[in-house]
């Protein structure tokens, strides 16, 4: 979900958004070998989903009902004598009512608009998720209620002849 939603939940703007994630990238293909064809097909999808991400959430809405606790967040803990890793997407607090919620976002490319899809059902047998309420629940005292928010990735391809741009903008 590379920066797809930090920059929103850090409320920056759009463009600054897309200007950090095409630093990131740049700082990620000075270490990674063989980088070329990555970076154009793939930061134009990035760019993409991101352009639909704040196309589709209001950051005003958000910030009035939500404060942030924390975003990218590594951890480390240990529960029954088993130590457990992993990076939360953004841990929430609901303003008017102090709840706290674990904000995942997931990418698919399967078609999940239909409730009936098999992806729904999967979602509570999540161990990723069961691991991570715990450790929620052991630094707030509270298990914490679980938002889930999926974005379906595009497999299209650049057509012949189109641009980085072009293909971007067909994305978004």
């Amino acid at each position: 979900h590379f920066g797809i939603i930090e920059g929103f939940m850090k409320n920056l703007s759009l463009s600054a958004a897309l200007g950090g994630v095409s630093i990131e990238l740049e700082k990620m293909s000075e270490s990674i070998e063989n980088m070329s064809g990555f970076e154009d097909k793939e930061l134009r999808k990035v760019r993409a989903y991101i352009k639909g991400y704040y196309a589709h959430n209001s950051q005003e809405d958000f910030f009035r009902e939500f404060e942030i606790m924390a975003t990218e967040s590594a951890f480390e803990f240990s529960y029954r004598n088993q130590r457990f890793s992993g990076r939360i997407d953004a841990l929430l607090r609901r303003k008017t009512t102090g709840e706290v919620i674990l904000y995942e976002l997931k990418t698919t490319s399967s078609n999940v608009s239909d409730p009936d899809h098999p992806y729904w059902s999967r979602l509570n047998m999540d161990t990723q998720l069961a691991i991570y309420n715990q450790y929620v629940k052991s630094s707030v005292g509270r298990h914490p209620r679980v938002m889930y928010e999926v974005i379906m990735t595009s497999q299209a391809r650049p057509k012949k002849n189109e641009t980085p741009k072009q293909y971007e903008e067909r994305l978004t």
